[in-house]
Parts: C-alpha cells; structure tokens; sequence
C-alpha cells in the first residue's frame, strides 16, 4: 500500500521511497554511511529532475497547500549529501503531471533548519566546471566526413576515368585510395547510424510500454548487421520503428560497400597512338630489278650478280608456302601498325581449275605400253602454240622393265611474248588421280588403244598489275593479312619504244618499258631485262614426277625437282603465294629485287594500360551514405524531446532509480542545471564507484539470490 503522506514514506521502513535502516544502527550512524542507507532505491522517473518532483506527485493532496520542502525533507536523506554540497530542494510537482513544464514550476525557496535535521542553504559553486553536450555534433561531423570523402572519390574517379594508368600522379595505387576513402567514409557513416539506433531505442520506450528485451535488440542492432537483422526479423518492420527499420537495413547493406569499392576500377589496355617512331612499309612505283641487271653499254647483255638466287629462292620458297615479306618497319615499343590504303606495282594471278573443259590429245600406244597426251582446254594461252600444251605420259607398268615408267604430276610454266596480252606468262598443272596403287595408268579400251587415266587440270595466268591495299596492319613481327583487302588491275604494255639509258627522262638509268592503268592512266617502268622473268619461272617451274613400281631406286629422287613440292600443294594457293612472292620482291630493297622501291609512311599504336571507371558499383555507396544523412536527419527530429542518452549504459542505472538521490544532487550542486543528457551521465559517472552483487554469493545482502549494482564509498 503506498504512504499517504511523506514522512510515512521516509519512516515506515521500507516503502518505496528512501528508508531508515531494519538494523539496531542509529540514524546518525546511517547518515555516515550513505551507501547502506538505500535498501531500496526510489523507482523515479527517467524524465523527472529531482528526487522531490517524483515524491511530490506520489503523496502530495491537491486540496492542501504546497508543504515546504524543508519540513517535508527528513534527516537521513541529508546524510546522503555531503554538507558543503546541499542543494536547493525544488518544490512539489503536482500529481497528475509527473513532467511539470517549466512555467509550472515553484521557484526554488530558502531551506531553514527544522527539527532534529538542519540544512544550510549554499550559494551554487560557480567555479563547478560544466561538461560539454555534444549533442548530435559528433554524428553529424561524421556524416560530414562520409559525405566529404564519397564527394572526393567522384571528384578522383571523375578525373582519373579513362587515363592512361601511368599518369596516375600519386604514389597509392587508384584501388587502394579507393579502399581507404570508401573505409573513412562507411566507419563514419556506421558512427551515426549505430547512434541514431541507440537514441531511438529510448524513444522506442517513451511512446508506450514495451518488453524489456527490446532493449537488447535495439543495442545488438546497433553494433552490426546480425543484429540489425535480428531486429528487422523480431519487430518486423512496424510503422512505429520505421525509421529504425531503415537504419538497420542500412546496417545490413553497408557490407556491400567494401565488394562494390573493389569492382568500381578496371584496367583495360587499348592501343595509343605512338608518334616518336619511324613507320613505314615498301612500295614500288617502278620497277629496276636487282637480280635480272642488264648492261646499260650493251643491250640485252645480263650482268651476273648474286640477287638472281635470292630472287629464284623466294619462287622457290613460295611452292612450299614460305612467302618473302616486303619490307615493313614496324619497330618496338609499337605493338600496332597500319596504313590506311597504300598503292604499289605487283604482279596478279588468275587461278582456274579446268578439268571439266580439258580435252585430251593422245597418241597410239607404242611398245611398251606407253601413251603420250597433251591437255588444252578453252582459254588456254597460246593454244595453238605447239610448245604451250603441257605433255604427260602415261603407262600401265604392267611389261616389266627397268624404264618403262608413268608420269604422276607435271607442270609448265609458258612465257608470252606477245604484246598484246596483259599476262606475261601462264601455269599449267596436270596431277594423276584415282586409286593410291592405280594412279597414272591408262585404260585398254576395246579394238585397241588406251584411255588415259583420270587427272586434275589446273591453270593460272600471271601479269603485271596495280595494286591497292586496304587497311594493312602489322606488328614488329611482321604484316598481319587476316583483314587485309585487295583489290587489282592488269596494266596494259604502252606503244611507246624503249627508253634508253642517258635519254631525257630516264630515271632509272637503264633499258625499262612503261606500263599503263587504263582506268586511272598511271604509268610503271619496267626495266627490260624484267621482261625475262617469264624465263627465270619457266626454267624453275617446269617439273615432272614418275613412278616405278619395279626400280624406284634408278629415279632421280635426290635431284633438286620442285615438282615434289607442287604436287603436294593446293594449286591455287601456290600461285597465289608465288605472285605474292614477286610481288613482295618488286616491293622490296634490300633485301628484296628493285633498286627503286619506295616506302610509304604508317601510323602505330602501342598497348596501354588505362583507368576505367565502372560507374554503376558507385550507385551502392552512394545511396548507402546519402539514407544514412537522411535518417540522422529523422533521428534528430524524431527525438528532439527527449534526453540524448544515445549509447550510454548509465542512461540503464540511473533512468532505473540506480542512486537517482545522488545523481540530482550532483546534477543540481555541482554542475548548476538538471538535465540529465548523455554528458551530464558520463561526468556523474567519473565520480562514483559501484560493485556487482552477484546472487548467492558470500555478501549478506546477496544471499536473497538477487544480483545488482551498489554503490561504494571512497
């Protein structure tokens, strides 16, 4: 049952207000101790100011008038305050408002001594040092500070996009500056949230009344994810926690930042433009071979020169498919380089496959069994020419005999010598088919004869042309063909005669012949003695390969016969890489076959490595600091009212009644105000010492089996 007046309440033992000891101690004994004079403290009000409001509102009658502090103060309670430090004892609030508002309020009024009790009235010590409220400055600087350093990334990564890596002017890598700006600015922005959580959770209690292990989810959530989780999961997002809900989500997506942070740069490399080198490639506007020299005092007398081989070993190397290169300078640190169209003098080549139109010219077989046939088909040059058809024997090996033997492949190379055709020498290519064991081998047919046996016609055509190169790329390596484009036109022999060496106008300084494009009416020289390279490829190309079934070993196998080579290669790609081949020569100095080879010049390019910002992976950060602003924002408002205990674990004893008499008196003596903020609680907390009462421990109070908090003296 409560007291019905206030000196029942100190008097009656143990009431809910301050109490005399159960002992045989005397009070004077009590007041020497103030630490045992408490045996249960006084369940005040975490929002009151002093121990008197919460004891007026419990006992005071409305219908009498205010009783004076002084004669409603008891004696033992001065014991509880050293004398030098006796406050000003506000008077009575009344019952029904346990938070007076401030116009409500009695002024304080000069305590007087009463009974066996006496209290001096001690003017305030000014020279009490006040502690500092912080009140929200430290979240908001820190929310400044989370702001300020996502502002500067942007700024940074703003900058830095799309540079090369080496223009990177600072000594911590790009990631790493990345990673500590990201840290500042989430270790800061956790500051205020983790506040902001704690000073909710009072405002949690203020509204209504709530269990009491919502104080545990509140301070789990603000120390990290698994809580913030635990307590979106146990309150479950209701709209009284709302803002509460926002700042654990917060919580639980901050563990994003870092992995975003980490994918926000990527370092590709792109080709640069490089402008220090020297790029060029070879060219041929006219063409003064090297390898087929002619004496420039005596017509068509050849010079003998080292050149010829190198020029017959790259037509040589071309049937095996190794194609001389003309000459590129494509030096290092370049990895890239190109040239966007060049034009030069070369030589084309007309590939046909002509087995289905060759017909062939045999003749009766002879004695051993032999028949000798020739090949033409339409469009075949100089057709009528007797030496322009290939001759192939062949035999069916069947009689025995050391020489008798038939033809396998075999190949011609035919000069022009006619003017009038653009091509300046034909290819022709006839190989055995059929069966491994029955190549080669003609066919009794009846009333006599033989059919010769199944064979692949091939045929190519070779001139002099004008060349235009598309998109040429290359590296130190050499050109790169897989994207290049070609296109090419046959160059027309002009009518006009031979120019002379020491004739106006000769560049060349010896015998040449001009050439024509009709379709743009550019003009090559050729040296004359050029014109025997149909020669130079009819001496070489010109093979044959024979079977014998009985003596192999009589052939001529270990003679030098590129018919080996030929028969063995796709036809077509050995006449295209042989025009190349020459062509490459034309185009070439040294090495290479033209004394007058030009260069045209290229652009290159090397690899780099570049910043990339991928700005999509700054969107989490961002938003994650801006909510984080907003919510503070709400906080401040939301609790605007209410004390700023935050995270302080004093708020717990003292809104709990924990020494609340001592805490108003040094909030009212010592430090001349009551308000009782997070600061105020820290500095009251400096001063006073307390001790865990474990339950069931040796301690005479603790044998009930209640732990708590108790104070002790200095």
């Amino acid at each position: 049952m409560r007291p019905s007046s206030y000196q029942q309440q100190v008097n009656g033992g143990h009431g809910n207000g301050l109490n005399a000891t159960s002992s045989s101690s005397s009070t004077t004994a009590a007041s020497d101790n103030p630490s045992t004079s408490m045996d249960h403290p006084l369940p005040v009000s975490p929002l009151d100011g002093t121990v008197d409001s919460y004891l007026s509102h419990q006992n005071h009658d409305p219908a009498q008038p205010n009783p004076s502090p002084i004669h409603q103060f008891p004696s033992n309670v001065t014991s509880l305050v050293p004398p030098h430090q006796v406050a000003y004892i506000q008077p009575p609030a009344r019952v029904d408002s346990p938070r007076q508002p401030a116009d409500q309020q009695a002024r304080p009024q000069t305590p007087t001594s009463h009974g066996s009790g006496s209290v001096k009235a001690k003017p305030h010590d000014s020279k009490g040092k006040r502690p500092t409220s912080w009140w929200w400055w430290w979240e908001i600087l820190a929310t400044v500070l989370s702001i300020a350093c996502m502002g500067a990334l942007i700024v940074i990564l703003t900058r830095i996009d799309n540079i090369p890596l080496p223009h990177w002017w600072l000594p911590i890598q790009p990631n790493s500056l990345i990673a500590v700006l990201t840290t500042v600015a989430k270790s800061s922005m956790m500051l205020s949230v983790a506040s902001c959580i704690s000073q909710l959770k009072w405002g949690h209690f203020s509204q209504q009344p709530r269990k009491l292990v919502d104080l545990e989810t509140f301070d789990e959530a603000s120390r990290g994810p698994w809580g913030s989780a635990t307590l979106l999961w146990l309150l479950s997002f209701r709209a009284p926690i709302l803002f509460t809900s926002g700042l654990a989500l917060v919580t639980i997506v901050s563990l994003g930042i870092d992995p975003c942070a980490q994918q926000v740069l990527e370092f590709p490399t792109q080709l640069t433009p490089l402008d220090n080198i020297t790029v060029d490639i070879g060219v041929a506007n006219q063409y003064f071979s090297k390898g087929l020299l002619e004496d420039t005092h005596r017509s068509y007398i050849f010079v003998s020169n080292a050149d010829l081989l190198h020029l017959q070993a790259s037509i040589i190397n071309s049937a095996v498919g190794t194609v001389f290169q003309p000459h590129v300078s494509c030096p290092a640190p370049a990895t890239r380089c190109y040239w966007d169209e060049i034009t030069t003098l070369g030589i084309c080549s007309d590939y046909r496959d002509v087995t289905s139109t060759a017909v062939p010219n045999c003749t009766e077989p002879d004695r051993a069994g032999s028949i000798n046939c020739t090949y033409t088909f339409p469009g075949m040059m100089d057709r009528e020419e007797p030496d322009a058809a290939l001759l192939m024997t062949w035999n069916q090996e069947s009689t025995g005999g050391a020489g008798v033997r038939t033809m396998l492949f075999g190949s011609l190379f035919h000069p022009n010598i006619k003017a009038d055709v653009p091509s300046f020498g034909s290819l022709t290519a006839i190989k055995a088919i059929g069966e491994e064991n029955n190549k080669g081998h003609p066919t009794p047919v009846e009333g006599g004869g033989m059919e010769p046996p199944p064979v692949q016609v091939s045929y190519a055509e070779f001139g002099w042309c004008e060349q235009r190169y598309h998109n040429i790329t290359a590296t130190p390596a050499g050109i790169s063909y897989a994207d290049i484009n070609m296109t090419s036109e046959r160059l027309d022999r002009t009518h006009t005669p031979v120019t002379l060496p020491g004739q106006p106008g000769n560049e060349m300084g010896t015998y040449y012949e001009s050439y024509v494009v009709n379709s743009t009416g550019q003009v090559y020289n050729i040296s004359r003695m050029a014109s025997i390279l149909s020669n130079v490829l009819s001496v070489l190309l010109e093979s044959s390969v024979h079977n014998n079934i009985y003596r192999p070993d009589i052939d001529q196998n270990i003679q030098f016969n590129l018919g080996y080579a030929l028969m063995n290669s796709p036809f077509d790609k050995v006449s295209s890489d042989l025009a190349a081949a020459l062509t490459n020569q034309i185009r070439s100095a040294d090495p290479g076959d033209n004394y007058n080879a030009t260069t045209v010049r290229g652009k290159a390019e090397y690899n780099e490595t570049y910043i990339r910002v991928r700005w999509p992976w700054m969107i989490l950060p961002l938003v994650e600091v801006v909510l984080a602003a907003l919510l503070l924002l709400a906080s401040i408002i939301v609790t605007g009212g209410m004390p700023l205990w935050k995270t302080s674990g004093l708020a717990f004893l003292v809104a709990g009644g924990w020494e609340k008499e001592q805490f108003n008196t040094f909030t009212s003596v010592r430090k001349g105000r009551e308000k009782m903020d997070k600061e105020t609680l820290e500095e009251w907390g400096k001063e006073v010492k307390a001790r865990l009462i474990s339950g069931g421990g040796a301690d005479e109070e603790a044998k009930g089996g209640r732990s708590r908090f108790e104070r002790v003296s200095d």
